[in-house]
């Protein structure tokens, strides 16, 4: 007697992907409950915000930090006072778009590397740099005032 056997591949590839969604969801609940620190500011921006305040407070010298996209995400740079040129920046050039700039520092952008073109002076966070200078900054200046 011929015995056939028929398997639904999508159903059992769907339910694969659904078992590990599953997993990951569990963990993220579990992280979030029992006060486990997240690992990116990507998956808290709020937490890499009060980290790097509370770090450079620590270390006595307030510091600004730059953002590769909006809403302080993406890659991010920690900025102490001083001048950096584009060789200077470990974020990619012409990428800020956020900025984080604690109470008695500003923050000047400038378009161009060598500190040339056009300058944004930034006092207090901006979480949207848009049509300010967003994504053309090619050097920075953190200051003390």
């Amino acid at each position: 007697m011929v015995q056939i056997l028929n398997t639904n591949a999508l159903s059992l590839i769907t339910q694969n992907n659904l078992e590990k969604s599953h997993a990951a969801l569990s963990n993220a609940i579990e992280s979030l409950s029992s006060g486990m620190s997240t690992d990116s500011a990507h998956a808290d921006a709020a937490g890499m915000t009060i980290a790097s305040r509370s770090d450079s407070a620590v270390h006595g010298v307030p510091s600004a930090v730059v953002y590769t996209e909006p809403l302080f995400e993406g890659n991010s740079q920690i900025l102490a006072p001083g001048r950096y040129d584009s060789s200077d920046l470990t974020i990619p050039d012409d990428s800020i778009s956020s900025v984080i700039v604690p109470t008695g520092l500003r923050v000047t952008l400038f378009e161009h590397a060598g500190f040339t073109g056009e300058e944004t002076v930034i006092q207090s966070d901006t979480d949207a740099l848009g049509a300010i200078i967003d994504g053309t900054a090619s050097a920075v200046v953190v200051e003390m005032i």
